[in-house]
């Protein structure tokens, strides 16, 4: 059994998406899936049957679609994996600066 992330939303933008863990995440095509955004619904499914890493790059990755997939910038299901897996390498080479990226909070900042 693995263990599921202990994150249930995650804001971006303007939008509160709500996160949930079961066990089958599939696509359109009944295809396995380790996650996936629903913007009608605000919702990113993540598949809890993977190790806790694939659990946290998926998050990530739906979290990118999120971000990019708004109609700003033009990108596709490829892109946005090559761009998961290398900003996934970034934060894993330089924690001390995501750890003071999120240490520092002017007052007009809100709490994690």
């Amino acid at each position: 059994m693995n263990v599921k992330l202990d994150i249930k939303e995650i804001k971006s933008g303007c939008t509160f998406y709500k996160v949930e863990y079961p066990e089958e995440v599939k696509d359109e095509k009944n295809k396995d899936l380790f996650g996936r955004v629903f913007f009608d619904k605000d919702s990113i499914l993540i598949c809890s049957k993977y190790p806790y890493q694939e659990q946290l790059k998926a998050l990530l990755h739906e979290c990118i679609h999120t971000i990019l997939d708004n109609g700003v910038i033009d990108v596709d299901e490829n892109e946005i994996r090559l761009f998961t897996n290398l900003l996934h390498l970034f934060i894993m080479d330089n924690p001390k600066l995501f750890k003071l990226l999120i240490e520092y909070r002017g007052e007009d900042n809100a709490e994690i």
